[in-house]
């Protein structure tokens, strides 16, 4: 898959609510564990790398998600994430998003 299609399947995710706004609490990175990847939605195979990231969700039922995805499909969703940031398009306070920060909170970020 090319990297415009990669982007593409990044911003849908994004506009659906599937994946956050906002960069993950945690990030790591392993062998597939044949989960389906939350950009382009084929399988992770155990002969692939993968990328799990990590939310924490505030609001009405907080709680911790998880989402898997392919190397590559995560540079685009990271890609998709500062480009719309950069525009100021979204914000990474939106209380539409789930995964936001409540008023005061901290934000616990990887680097």
């Amino acid at each position: 898959m090319n990297d415009e299609i990669l982007r593409e399947k990044a911003r849908q995710a994004i506009r659906s609510g599937k994946l956050p706004t906002r960069k993950p609490a945690r990030r790591l990175g392993g062998l597939g564990r044949g989960g389906v990847c939350a950009v382009c939605g084929e399988r992770l195979t155990p002969t692939q790398m993968e990328i799990e990231i990590e939310f924490n969700r505030h609001g009405s039922t907080p709680g911790l998600d998880t989402h898997q995805l392919h190397p590559r499909c995560f540079a685009a969703w990271e890609f998709e994430i500062h480009s719309r940031l950069d525009q100021g398009s979204i914000s990474s306070r939106d209380p539409r998003d789930p995964y936001h920060l409540p008023p005061g909170a901290a934000a616990v970020e990887a680097d």
